[in-house]
């Protein structure tokens, strides 16, 4: 492979693509990439790997599955995030009365 033929391919990918991010959907490669993954990445990377023939640039409908899938992943984790904080609720019922004795060892309470 020549390498100046390579890089100039890489550079002319990257000229078409947005910057700062791209969104990329994997292709399947002979070392056990999977097709169909959808990642977003930094442009420079992503005109490597178009260039490389393991990833294309997704389509409007990869990119907003994608995007719905992250904000649904987020959600969850923001649920599960207030479900293991401590609650507290403080009780003011003058009815109640709180026993600050302790029973002693061995006693039996009548």
């Amino acid at each position: 492979m020549n390498l100046r033929t390579y890089y100039q391919n890489v550079k002319r990918i990257r000229e078409g693509l947005p910057e700062p991010y791209t969104f990329l959907t994997s292709l399947s490669t002979p070392n056990g990439g999977k097709e169909g993954v959808v990642t977003e990445v930094e442009t420079p990377l992503a005109a490597h790997m178009i260039a490389d023939l393991s990833a294309r640039p997704a389509t409007s409908e990869e990119i907003a599955a994608y995007k719905a899938e992250c904000d649904l992943l987020r959600a969850e984790a923001k649920e599960e995030e207030l479900r293991s904080k401590l609650r507290v609720t403080l009780v003011s019922d003058p009815d109640i009365q709180l026993e600050t004795s302790k029973p002693e060892r061995g006693a039996r309470k009548p």
